[in-house]
């Protein structure tokens, strides 16, 4: 079977989807990325083969291109002249019907945020598969905390009125945000209109879209979910999760939780050769038993720039430890040059091996990614995290703690002894360990069951 992967490039995702493909190739499927992010390289680098959609990208350089000429007046007339007909062409679906028509998948897995080619491939009477990293995304009788929320499951009545509250209350800032996007589409739009994305949240060109391309957006659309704007009131949502690390909950029927995608032999062409050689030198010294301090590893995402101040607290702490070492990823969003008298026992790297980090860390300390917590039970560390308070990471520290497989710190209260208390805990917790070897074997039995896999070959789904 031809299976097409339309992936938005961040890295938690196509981290996922590499193990995710390699198993559909082993059952005998061929996998085809289409993004509209070029991540070409890496993917191929990986072994499968990605067709980038161009629109997005050759607009904006045409519109670099006519800024850089003297003439203001002009150079608005020229862009919003581009503008208009690069809207007119997304409408349309042209360069997305094209790819599908030439690969003819028979069915395809699309990250659940990419809405304009959800919309697209109903179109085309494509099964689709939404691919998610998150925990539930819908509401269950009130008790389930929305996931950017530290909230645990309620306790008491009050307790399940306030999550009930927060629930209303994200519905409500969902039509208000809709509002806004009418506002400006009818009032700004016709003077300073702007680019139509493969990867827009925007309901108004979403429903646009839906109109050309003949798909009834009001029948398709849900919008009383977590997830902004909406998701789709029929898709299959396949949960690169397992059950038994979510709140206790009754799954909403779309949702199947296949276990996490952990491809452990990924090639990551990001991580520098500076950095790389520095890991390897550090990594022999902890293989030959030269290096007996515990490993520690910070990383605090890939998406957003790092905290460097946080990143000082922690440092601080470590400085004053001889017998820790600890390893902090900066994720590509800084660089290790920018930190000043960095002591011995602290290497910095400017993009980190992950996974071979963990393979040998003792503790990790991370911001709530769902990718990083999964990776962390996969190879046993016990996590302390620190959310930087972005999406879903809110939830996923309540439930790491929840689940005691490590602790959920306060990035604005913790002071340096706070931390190092929270460390040490997490070095000699016998409990958060065999906690953690639980929830492995969980992990273990998902990708024994092959559960996506058998989803796909026996499902379809194009929301008739």
């Amino acid at each position: 079977m031809k299976i097409a992967y339309m992936t938005n490039g961040f890295s938690s995702n196509l981290n996922n989807s590499y193990e995710f493909s390699r198993r559909l190739t082993q059952a005998g499927h061929e996998v085809i990325y289409i993004s509209p992010i070029d991540i070409a390289d890496r993917v191929q680098q990986n072994g499968f083969q990605c067709i980038v959609l161009g629109e997005e990208i050759e607009l904006e350089q045409k519109l670099q291109q006519n800024w850089r000429s003297a003439n203001a007046i002009s150079n608005w007339a020229k862009n919003r002249k581009l503008i208009q007909q690069q809207r007119k062409r997304m409408l349309s679906a042209a360069e997305l019907s094209q790819v599908l028509d030439t690969v003819n998948p028979e069915k395809v897995l699309i990250d659940i945020e990419l809405h304009y080619m959800v919309i697209v491939c109903l179109a085309h009477a494509i099964p689709c598969f939404l691919i998610s990293a998150w925990f539930s995304i819908f509401r269950d009788q009130e008790n389930l905390p929305p996931m950017h929320t530290f909230l645990a499951p309620p306790a008491n009545e009050s307790q399940r009125k306030n999550i009930q509250t927060i629930w209303d209350q994200e519905y409500k800032s969902k039509q208000r945000r809709r509002a806004r996007y009418w506002f400006k589409h009818y009032l700004k739009a016709p003077i300073n209109p702007k680019p139509l994305s493969y990867q827009s949240l925007n309901t108004v060109d979403l429903e646009l879209v839906a109109k050309q391309m003949g798909v009834d957006f009001q029948a398709v659309a849900d919008f009383s979910s977590w997830l902004r704007p909406m998701t789709f009131k029929k898709l299959p949502i396949l949960v690169l999760n397992i059950l038994e690390m979510d709140f206790p909950h009754q799954p909403d029927t779309r949702l199947n939780y296949v276990g996490p995608m952990i491809c452990t032999h990924r090639h990551d062409p990001i991580t520098s050769p500076d950095s790389l050689a520095e890991w390897s030198s550090l990594q022999r010294q902890y293989q030959s038993g030269k290096k007996k301090q515990s490993l520690m590893y910070c990383s605090l995402g890939t998406f957003w720039k790092t905290d460097k101040n946080f990143l000082l607290r922690i440092i601080e702490v470590v400085k004053q430890r001889s017998d820790w070492h600890l390893i902090i990823g900066l994720g590509g969003k800084s660089k290790a040059s920018g930190f000043e008298n960095i002591p011995a026992n602290i290497t910095l790297l400017d993009w980190a091996p992950q996974l071979e980090i963990l393979q040998m860390a003792d503790v990790a300390i991370t911001h709530g990614g769902i990718s990083s917590i999964n990776e962390c039970v996969f190879f046993q560390v016990p996590m302390l995290v620190y959310s930087t308070e972005h999406g879903d990471q809110n939830g996923c520290a309540a439930r790491v703690a929840w689940h005691n497989l490590g602790i959920m710190g306060n990035k604005k209260e913790d002071d340096q002894a706070m931390i190092e208390s929270h460390l040490d805990t997490l070095l000699n917790s016998a409990t958060i360990r065999s906690n953690l070897a639980e929830m492995r074997s969980h992990f273990v039995t998902y990708k024994n069951d092959d559960l996506a896999i058998k989803l796909i070959e026996q499902s379809s789904s194009t929301c008739e």
